[in-house]
């Protein structure tokens, strides 16, 4: 579906596996044991889907996921995003995103920030999109 307004965005429902109330601007996953359902983002990992949408929706219901477009996303208590940063998966807190990866670390990369934040815990808005990066050794040119 997409939403028009001054933030045109993407936004897909999911069902809420968490085993709590959805949290505004959390990072999520696809939840590897239910189809259409949705789980924390957390690590270095590539897997983030999507932000939450809305808060309070209790686990087992149908829950708006944006995967594109401008929303509110949580950062983690450590980061103070600042306009133009690069958003990334947090690799210390689950569900939220951070702009600072470690050296030497893969931190998926879900968007620009749009506004400044302090932390802890700043909800954001990002500008996210959401794009997979395959690895097919066959193709490669330097391998």
């Amino acid at each position: 579906m997409i939403l028009g307004g001054s933030s045109p965005r993407i936004v897909e429902q999911l069902i809420n596996t968490t085993g709590i109330d959805s949290v505004l601007g959390q990072v999520v996953k696809l939840d590897s044991a239910t189809d259409f359902g949705y789980t924390p983002s957390s690590g270095a990992e590539s897997l983030a889907f999507g932000i939450v949408a809305k808060a309070g929706v209790p686990s087992g219901s149908y829950v708006p996921i944006v995967t594109a477009g401008v929303t509110d996303v949580l950062f983690s208590s450590t980061c103070s995003p600042a306009r133009g940063d690069t958003a990334t998966v947090s690799t210390t807190g689950a569900g939220r995103a951070a702009t600072t990866p470690p050296e030497d670390t893969y931190a998926q990369s879900i968007g620009t920030v749009l506004e400044s934040g302090s932390a802890p815990s700043a909800l954001v808005k990002v500008n996210v999109f959401f794009a997979k990066t395959l690895n097919i050794s066959g193709l490669r040119s330097d391998a």
